[in-house]
C-alpha cells in the first residue's frame, strides 16, 4: 500500500467525446511510469555529438520527485539510478551518455531507461547532434498498446567517400517479462543477431522481456531508395502485453534530394545537411479516428521555399507531407482545405496501407470512412544560389548551397477525439520555435499561451465549411503553457524548431497535450464502509471501487483535498477494481476531500467526504497540584489520564508538544480507557540545557499531547526548579589540655527543604597533614549523594593535639544544588591541663544559634531527657536548667546573669564546650 497526502494516478482534462457530451478524459503524455530508449542514429561522417547530444525532458503541473534508472547496456551506458525534485511546469533536462544510443538492427538489448515520479509528468527524449536532432514525445506505459502500424519512410542515400545508405526503422520498447511480438513488414525487412531477415508480408515473432529494445530496419537495395518499394511504413506490429513503438528514419529527407548539393560542379558536397534522424512514438490503433486537423509546420522567420527541380532529383521543398495509414480495409478518405472547399476523396486505401499527401501547405481537414492513422513530416529544404562566370572554359554550375539548408522532422497527428485543454512543452534554444495549434474557431478566445491573453491576438487561418481555425505562432526558448479558460474548449498543440545551416543544422517537431482515453462505456461505483462505530468518528472511511464496463479504471485525482491522506492498493491500468481508504492527517482539525474516479473510457464519477472532529475525551492531570524539582533533579511526578466521555478511548500515545523541557513516561501504549476510567503512571520532566547549565532555576512550562485513535487534545503544566535547601552545623572542640588523647564531634548537613538536596563536593581546608591543623575526617559520604527532604548526613571530625597548644581553625566546604556554598566550620584551643579533665564528649548536640547570644534564646537539641547545667571553664557550675522535653532545651543566657567566654554544657555523660557572646 502506498500513502500519499495528495494522489494523482494521472490528471484529467476537459474534452468532449463523440457523443457531444463534455467529459473529463486522461491527457496520454502524464504518467507516473514511462520506458523510453533513444532511436537508432546512422549519422554521417565528421557529425559529431554537440554538448548535450542525449536529453530526457521531464515536466509536470505538480511539485514531484521523479526517478530515472537503466541497466545500461554493457557497452559504456553505465546503469542510472537517479532521483530529482521538479518544479510545476519547469522542464528539468537530464542528460543521458551519448553510449545509450542504439544503432544495430534486429538485435535485442536493454538499453530502455525508466522514469518513475510520485505524481503526473510527462516525458520527451531530445537528441542533439551537429548535423542531426529530434525531439519525441514519449508515452507513459499505462497509454500503449498491443498493435500498431509503422510510421517511416524509403530507404535515402548521398554522397560521403562512397554512397551511404539509410533506411527507415521501427523501435519497439518492451516494458514487462515475456512479451511476444509479431512483425508483418510490408517490405523485407533486415536481419541480425537475435532475429533473422524478414520476407515482405511473412508473419515473425520473438520474445521481449522488461526493458528490452528490438529495432526494425528495411532491408537496404542499393537500386531502390527514395521509392515506396523500400519504405517499411504499414508494417504491422502486435504483442501479447503493451509495447511502445517508436518510428521514424535514421538519417534522411524527406521529399527527393539528391545525394550531393549542388549536384556537379566545385562545390558539390554531400547533401547530408538536409537529412535527418527524425522519429516519433507512435500512437496505438486504438487511436486511430476519422477527423483530423494538420496545421501546417514553420520553420525560420526567413525560408523561402522553391519549386522541384526534377533535373537534379529534387523536389518542391514547400509544404509538408502528410503520411494516412488505414487501419481497415475499404478506408475511403476525404480532404478539406481553402483550395478543396468540400470534401474530395484522395484515397481508398487497405488495412496496412499509405497515402501520402505530399504538398500540404495550409490548415487541411482531413476524415475517412474508417479509423485511420495520421503523421506529418516536414520537408527537407535547399536554397541553390547560381553564380554565373561568364566564361565558356569554366564550368557555369557553381551553385553552392546557402546556410539556409534545413533538415526534415516528424509529428504525429492525433484525431480530434483525442484533443484535450492544456498542453506543456519546452522550444529549443538556440533555434528557431513555434507552436502551432488547431481548435474551433469558437474557442480560440478561452486559450493562451503563457497566461499572456488569447491566441487570437495572433492571425488565424480558418478552414472553410469546418468549425476550425489554425495558428502558428514564434515562440521564445524554454517551458511553455497552453492553457483554456473553460472546461468546454479542446486543442491540439504542436511544437517545432528548427535550426538552419550549411552542414549543422537540426530540427524537431512534437505533439503536444492530447488524451488516450478507450472507447468503451463504463459505470463507476463507490461502495463505503468505516471501522466500527467508536473509531468512525475519525473520519476514515475505506472505499472500494468498481469500474463494469469493458476499458477498466484510469485514474484515481484528489480535485480537492484538506487535511485528507490517501491510501491506495497498487492497481494497473484497466484493473475492474481497487480499494482506497481516506483518513484524516490531522484529527483535531476538520478535513474534507473531493475525489474523481475516472474509467479508461474517460467516464468518471465524483465522491466527496467530510470530517468534523469531537473534543477530546481524554483529560491529563497531576496526582500534585504543586510541580516543583529542586536544581540538578528531573521532576518526578504521577500522571493521569481519564476518559471522561461515555464510550471506550482507545489513547495511542503521549508526547511533549514543545522542546524547552524534556519529557518522558512509564505508560505502555497503547491503552484503553473505558467511559470515566483511569490510568496512571510516572514520569519525568526537566528543562532542555541551556549552555553549561543543565537544570537552570526558574519556571517552567510542559505541554503534552494525548492522542486517541480519533482526536488529540494538548494541556500545559506549569513547574518550578528551585534551589535546594542546606543546614550545617559548626564544631567548637572547646579548650583542651595539649595532652588530650583524639576527640571526636559529628559534622551534620541537613535538607530542612521540600525537595531533595544534592551534595556534590565535600573539601576540606586546613585538615590533616604536617602543615595542617590536628584534624582529621571519618567516614564521610562519597560524593555526590542525595539527602532526602527532612533528612541529615554525617560524618565524623578528629581532634588530636598532639601536644600542640594553641588555636586551630578549619572547615569543610559543602557544595550543593543550594544557591551558594556552606561551610562546616571547625574550632579547638589547647593549653596546659585545665581544671576541667572530663573529656569532652559532644554525641550530636545542636545549639541554633551558635555562639549563643547573652541577650537572645538559643535553642539545645539532641539531649537526653536529663537535668542540663552550664560549667565554667574552671569546673564551676553558673547554672542549671530542667529536664529537657523530647531533648530540646531554650536557654536565655542573661537570666541566669552570665557574662561573655567559654562554658561547657553538660548533660549526663555529654559534655560540650560553647561560647556566649554579647551579641551574635
Amino acid at each position: 500500500m502506498k500513502v500519499f497526502t495528495l494522489v494523482a494516478i494521472s490528471i484529467l482534462f476537459c474534452v468532449q467525446g463523440g457523443n457531444g457530451q463534455v467529459k473529463d478524459v486522461a491527457v496520454s503524455e502524464l504518467g507516473t511510469r514511462f520506458v523510453v530508449a533513444f532511436p537508432p542514429m546512422l549519422r554521417a561522417r565528421n557529425e559529431g555529438p554537440s554538448q548535450r547530444p542525449l536529453s530526457i525532458l521531464v515536466a509536470s503541473p505538480f511539485s514531484t520527485t521523479v526517478t530515472i534508472s537503466s541497466y545500461g547496456n554493457g557497452v559504456g551506458f553505465a546503469p542510472l539510478n537517479r532521483t530529482y525534485s521538479l518544479k510545476p511546469n519547469i522542464n528539468l533536462f537530464v542528460p543521458i551518455s551519448e553510449l545509450a544510443l542504439f544503432s544495430d538492427a534486429q538485435k535485442i538489448e536493454k538499453v530502455a531507461i525508466t522514469i518513475t515520479s510520485d505524481l503526473p509528468v510527462s516525458v520527451q527524449t531530445y537528441e542533439e547532434w551537429y548535423g542531426n536532432g529530434e525531439l519525441n514525445r514519449c508515452l507513459p506505459v499505462h497509454t500503449w498498446g498491443t498493435e500498431y502500424h509503422v510510421m517511416s519512410w524509403p530507404t535515402d542515400r548521398y554522397f560521403d567517400e562512397g554512397f551511404q545508405y539509410r533506411p527507415g526503422f521501427a523501435q519497439i520498447i518492451s516494458q514487462a517479462d515475456s512479451t511476444l511480438v509479431t512483425i508483418t513488414p510490408t517490405v523485407a525487412l533486415k536481419g541480425g543477431p537475435s532475429l533473422a531477415g524478414i520476407a515482405a508480408g511473412v508473419k515473425t515473432s520473438i520474445m521481449l522481456n522488461a526493458n528490452d529494445v528490438f529495432v526494425l530496419q528495411n532491408l537496404i537495395d542499393t537500386n531502390d531508395f527514395q521509392s515506396k518499394t523500400s519504405d517499411m511504413s504499414g508494417t504491422v506490429i502486435t504483442a501479447t502485453k503493451p509495447i511502445a513503438v517508436v518510428g521514424g528514419h535514421t538519417k534522411g529527407a524527406v521529399a527527393s534530394m539528391p545525394h550531393t548539393l549542388p549536384p556537379t560542379g566545385q562545390y558539390a558536397a554531400p547533401a547530408k545537411f538536409v537529412r535527418n534522424n527524425f522519429h516519433e512514438t507512435l500512437l496505438p490503433d486504438y487511436c486511430a479516428d476519422t477527423s483530423f486537423v494538420v496545421v501546417p509546420m514553420k520553420y525560420t522567420q526567413t525560408r523561402t521555399f522553391y519549386p522541384a527541380n526534377p533535373a537534379i532529383g529534387l523536389s518542391s521543398d514547400s509544404g509538408d507531407v502528410v503520411r494516412i495509414i488505414a487501419t481497415s480495409n475499404e478506408t475511403i478518405v476525404y480532404k478539406r482545405s481553402r483550395v478543396a472547399l468540400l470534401d474530395i476523396e484522395i484515397a481508398r486505401l487497405k488495412k496496412g496501407e499509405s497515402f501520402i499527401d505530399s504538398n500540404v501547405i495550409e490548415g487541411t481537414f482531413y476524415r475517412s470512412s474508417k479509423p485511420v492513422l495520421l503523421a506529418q513530416y516536414g520537408k527537407s529544404f535547399a536554397k541553390l544560389l547560381q553564380t554565373q562566370t561568364g566564361k565558356p572554359d569554366l564550368d557555369d554550375v557553381n551553385s553552392y548551397p546557402s546556410v539556409e539548408a534545413g533538415m526534415p522532422c516528424m509529428q504525429f497527428v492525433p484525431p480530434i477525439t483525442r484533443w484535450s485543454s492544456k498542453a506543456n512543452f519546452h522550444s529549443i534554444e538556440g533555434m528557431d520555435n513555434f507552436i502551432l495549434i488547431a481548435c474551433k474557431s469558437s474557442d480560440a478566445s478561452e486559450i493562451s499561451i503563457d497566461s499572456h491573453g488569447p491566441i487570437t491576438s495572433n492571425t488565424s487561418k480558418c478552414i472553410p465549411n469546418t468549425p476550425y481555425c489554425t495558428y502558428a505562432m514564434s515562440i521564445g526558448a524554454g517551458s511553455h503553457l497552453v492553457t483554456t479558460s473553460s472546461k468546454s474548449v479542446r486543442f491540439m498543440a504542436w511544437s517545432v524548431g528548427s535550426l538552419d545551416g550549411f552542414s549543422q543544422g537540426r530540427a524537431y517537431a512534437s505533439a503536444v497535450g492530447l488524451n488516450l482515453f478507450r472507447q468503451g462505456a463504463d459505470t463507476i461505483s463507490v461502495a463505503v464502509t468505516t471501522e466500527p462505530p467508536t473509531d468512525s468518528v475519525c473520519g476514515e472511511n475505506k472505499l472500494i471501487v468498481t469500474v463494469r464496463g469493458n476499458t477498466g479504471l484510469y485514474s484515481v485525482t484528489p480535485i480537492a483535498n484538506n487535511n485528507y491522506s490517501i491510501t491506495i492498493a497498487p492497481f494497473e491500468q484497466g484493473a475492474m477494481q481497487t480499494v482506497l481508504v481516506i483518513r484524516p492527517i490531522n484529527n483535531s482539525a476538520a478535513a474534507d476531500i473531493q475525489l474523481r474516479i475516472a474509467a479508461r473510457s474517460g467516464e468518471y464519477k465524483d465522491v466527496a467526504y467530510a470530517y468534523t472532529p469531537l473534543p477530546s475525551t481524554v483529560q491529563l492531570s497531576f496526582a500534585s497540584s504543586v510541580l516543583e524539582t529542586s536544581r540538578f533533579f528531573p521532576l518526578q511526578a504521577r500522571l493521569k489520564l481519564t476518559n471522561t466521555g461515555q464510550l471506550p478511548v482507545n489513547v495511542l500515545n503521549l508526547n511533549r508538544v514543545d522542546s524547552t523541557v524534556n519529557f518522558t513516561h512509564s505508560f505502555a501504549f497503547p491503552i484503553t480507557l473505558a467511559a470515566n476510567e483511569s490510568a496512571e503512571a510516572d514520569c519525568l520532566i526537566w528543562p532542555v540545557k541551556v549552555g553549561a547549565d543543565t537544570f537552570k532555576t526558574g519556571n517552567y512550562s510542559v505541554r503534552l499531547s494525548v492522542a486517541s485513535r480519533c482526536n488529540e487534545g494538548t494541556k500545559s503544566f506549569p513547574f518550578t526548579v528551585e534551589y535546594g535547601k542546606i543546614w550545617v552545623n559548626e564544631i567548637n572542640f572547646g579548650t583542651v589540655s595539649k595532652d588530650t588523647p583524639e576527640r571526636q564531634s559529628l559534622a551534620i548537613i541537613r535538607n530542612p527543604g521540600t525537595l531533595p538536596l544534592l551534595i556534590t563536593r565535600l573539601d576540606p581546608k586546613g585538615i590533616s597533614g604536617p602543615n595542617f591543623y590536628p584534624y582529621d575526617l571519618a567516614n564521610v559520604p562519597t560524593v555526590p549523594f542525595t539527602i532526602a527532604p527532612n533528612d541529615s548526613a554525617t560524618f565524623i571530625v578528629k581532634y588530636f593535639p598532639n601536644g600542640d597548644t594553641g588555636i586551630h581553625v578549619a572547615e569543610v566546604e559543602v557544595k550543593s544544588n543550594a544557591e551558594l556554598i556552606n561551610r562546616i566550620r571547625i574550632s579547638g584551643y589547647s593549653s596546659v591541663a585545665s581544671s576541667v579533665d572530663d573529656e569532652n564528649v559532644d554525641l550530636g548536640i545542636m545549639i541554633t544559634p551558635h555562639p549563643i547570644p547573652l541577650t537572645g534564646t538559643s535553642t539545645i537539641s539532641n539531649l537526653p531527657n536529663i537535668p542540663l547545667r552550664l560549667v565554667n571553664i574552671s569546673g564551676q557550675t553558673v547554672a542549671e536548667f530542667p529536664t529537657p522535653t523530647n531533648g530540646q532545651l531554650q536557654i536565655r543566657p542573661n537570666a541566669h546573669g552570665m557574662a561573655a567566654g567559654t562554658y561547657y554544657v553538660v548533660s549526663g555523660e555529654m559534655k560540650v564546650l560553647v561560647r556566649l557572646v554579647v551579641a551574635p
